[in-house]
């Protein structure tokens, strides 16, 4: 069995790339969409103006085992 994890960050530059990943993956962001995350994502836009990015970190995982008969 092989087993490994991963924690990278995300750097988003502008809003538009975040509301295209939470459209995209759709199991992370549920029921997403602009009209109800309006507020939130002008929020955002105004940090955006204070900081160079908005970071997210993730956290990934692979296991791949071999089923192995007796």
């Amino acid at each position: 069995m092989n087993k490994n994890e991963y924690f990278p960050y995300l750097h988003f530059y502008d809003v538009g790339a975040i509301v295209y990943l939470a459209k995209i993956i759709e199991w992370e962001f549920p029921g997403f969409s602009v009209d109800t995350c309006f507020d939130a994502l002008c929020k955002m836009h105004e940090e955006l103006k204070r900081k160079p990015y908005i970071e997210s970190d993730g956290h990934r995982f692979i296991i791949a085992a071999k089923n192995i008969k007796a």
